[in-house]
């Protein structure tokens, strides 16, 4: 028989980390297709401001995608850098989908039933897949360092038995 394996000793995080951002980004663009169906019942300058809200965070995502950008880089920096600028640089890439999403659900108004639910159902889940992002690479930095210190222990402990012979 073969042995089970569990989702915590052989997860594919790159696979992972895409795929919340390919839905992220499908989302993206549903949202932006529902704007413009709703596009006769809202004014023109919030037409433009919901648009750009969506843009804005689509071509975000779809960068961070397309590029195959992680942001166990981006967290580790702004952990250990100690320039205020910079931090602000790595803090912008990690918590822009957040953000944004927070915002879009908060600030568009839609007034059809049925394109209203699916406003909601689409924001939560990119405010979902958002913070599952961010708590993945966060869980994989915690698992690196953990495997560094380990590495570090044992070269360590290799040391003291190399000097005690």
């Amino acid at each position: 028989m073969g042995r089970s394996k569990s989702f915590y000793s052989d997860y594919d995080f790159p696979y992972i980390v895409g795929t919340t951002r390919a839905l992220q980004f499908s989302c993206c663009v549903f949202q932006i297709l529902m704007i413009y169906c709703e596009s006769g019942s809202i004014d023109m300058i919030s037409f433009i401001y919901y648009n750009i809200l969506c843009a804005m965070y689509t071509i975000h995502i779809f960068r961070r995608w397309y590029y195959n950008i992680d942001g166990r880089f981006d967290l580790r920096q702004l952990i250990r850098e100690p320039e205020n600028t910079v931090k602000v640089q790595y803090s912008i890439a990690l918590f822009t989908p957040t953000v944004l999403s927070v915002l879009i659900y908060t600030s568009v108004t839609l007034y059809d039933g049925l394109i209203k639910f699916l406003w909601a159902v689409t924001c939560i889940a990119e405010i979902l897949l958002a913070q599952s992002s961010k708590l993945i690479e966060a869980f994989n930095n915690l698992e690196v360092v953990k495997k560094l210190a380990k590495m570090e222990l044992e070269g360590h402990a290799q040391k003291v038995v190399v000097a005690a012979t």
